[in-house]
């Protein structure tokens, strides 16, 4: 986790988050967050969706195979675990929505603030799973079977193909999910939120693990419009290199796909 003493924006962020907004962001904050989002996965592990698709994931990978001439879909044999987005990254999610990139600072931004109120509703990604495919064309093949398994089960997902100037290349389908929780009262009550399921191929897979943690580092800095010299222009810095590796890969499997298609491969 990046520094966050005083002194530092983070820093100084939460200080005044505890003082003039009185959220509690410490230790106590983060047990109930991890007792709610212990809730929130097993539902979402036990939902219908979820069940259905790990039930046809090989025979999503065999259609897969029978209609690509024989090439494979899925890089692991199984679904994989669903994650929980750590407490400090939330944190940090809250400071560059309600102060580093809110112009109307210290006034809350378009939306309302991002807090311990809001957050398990407004952040879709904080129960989230990767599903890792082959080809540059798995993204698309897999978000059809998703979104034919959500219509089964009268669900709508939010589907978007993620393409960033930092090189990032991924689908993300955003499953709109009803979920009962403990509140901090120690009773429940049923909230409307929606969990992310992130398709990526597998070079991309390689290169964003390669770069997590530059990511990290970058993420709490100032952003990039305010930037003297955009950086594409900074060559000499880790992130040049990394951005365009995204975007080489991407342009390199885009490749690939035009060799197996004009060998017969569709």
């Amino acid at each position: 986790m990046p520094e966050a003493g005083p002194g530092t924006p983070f820093g100084d962020y939460l200080t005044w988050a505890t003082k003039n907004m009185e959220w509690d962001l410490g230790p106590r904050e983060e047990k109930y967050y991890e007792l709610v989002t212990g809730y929130m996965v097993r539902q979402v592990v036990d939902s219908p969706v979820w069940h259905r698709f790990c039930e046809s994931y090989q025979k999503i990978e065999q259609r897969y195979h029978w209609e690509r001439d024989g090439h494979h879909l899925f890089v692991e044999p199984g679904p994989p675990d669903w994650t929980i987005k750590p407490f400090e990254s939330l944190l940090e999610k809250s400071f560059r929505l309600n102060k580093r990139d809110n112009d109307r600072f210290p006034d809350p931004p378009p939306g309302g603030w991002l807090c311990p109120d809001t957050w398990f509703t407004r952040v879709n990604d904080i129960v989230r799973t990767r599903l890792i495919v082959k080809y540059l064309d798995g993204p698309a093949f897999l978000v059809d079977a998703l979104r034919e398994i959500c219509a089964e089960h009268s669900v709508e997902p939010s589907c978007e193909f993620k393409c960033r100037s930092d090189g990032y290349y991924a689908a993300h389908v955003d499953l709109p999910l009803t979920l009962e929780v403990p509140r901090r009262d120690f009773d429940t009550e049923v909230i409307q939120c929606s969990c992310e399921v992130q398709i990526t191929t597998q070079l991309q897979e390689v290169v964003q693990l390669l770069m997590h943690r530059q990511y990290e580092q970058r993420r709490l800095l100032e952003p990039e419009a305010a930037m003297p010299i955009p950086w594409q222009w900074r060559y000499s810095e880790v992130q040049f290199a990394a951005n365009y590796l995204g975007h080489v890969l991407h342009y390199l499997e885009g490749m690939i796909m035009h060799v197996r298609e004009q060998a017969g491969g569709t």
